[in-house]
């Protein structure tokens, strides 16, 4: 492939070097990997977004959702790996995903950017930040756990007031 660097590595594998963006510095970093030519052939059909760029934004933009939550949802999105002259667009895809499981799970993808944000803010103060690093996963659990229950409670009751509904539709036309 045309732009990358290969050093071939004991086992005959090519190492390959990736350049990123790091989101925290906005410095562009790179890595050497070991991948082969089929694996980055996958990696990059797999990672093609499925909607379009405006359609993203207009989802995002729609979700009932914090302005620091969008923002940070901003940031993931325009996240990008590059590979030589080949730029993955590995950021949308992992919005896709959330917005494919906020459409089916809300509270529990917004319980999960909150508590990742507080983790953010808890883990950034200075001095004692360090202390707190910890608590970045810890939160994005709990409020992913606490806003899963959320949806699973409305799930049931939804499940419940079909069947009752399904069961008694007749009973409904009486007065």
């Amino acid at each position: 492939m045309k732009g990358i660097k290969y050093i071939i590595t004991k086992k005959g594998e090519k190492m390959k070097t990736i350049k990123f963006q790091n989101p925290e510095t906005g410095k562009m970093e790179s890595k050497t990997i070991a991948i082969t030519d089929i694996q980055l052939q996958q990696i990059e059909k797999e990672s093609q977004p499925i909607l379009a760029d405006d359609k993203i934004q207009q989802l995002l933009d729609n979700m009932d959702i914090s302005a620091e939550m969008k923002v940070l949802l901003d940031k993931i999105k325009n996240f990008t790996i590059t590979f030589g002259n080949k730029v993955i667009k590995i950021g949308k895809k992992v919005i896709e995903f959330l917005i494919g499981i906020y459409l089916k799970y809300p509270n529990t993808v917004k319980g999960a950017i909150l508590g990742t944000i507080l983790g953010f803010l808890l883990s950034s103060i200075p001095i004692i930040g360090v202390l707190f690093s910890w608590a970045i996963p810890l939160l994005a659990i709990i409020g992913a756990a606490k806003g899963f229950f959320e949806d699973s409670n409305k799930g049931i009751q939804n499940s419940i007031s079909n069947l009752i509904n399904e069961m008694f539709k007749s009973w409904k036309e009486i007065k």
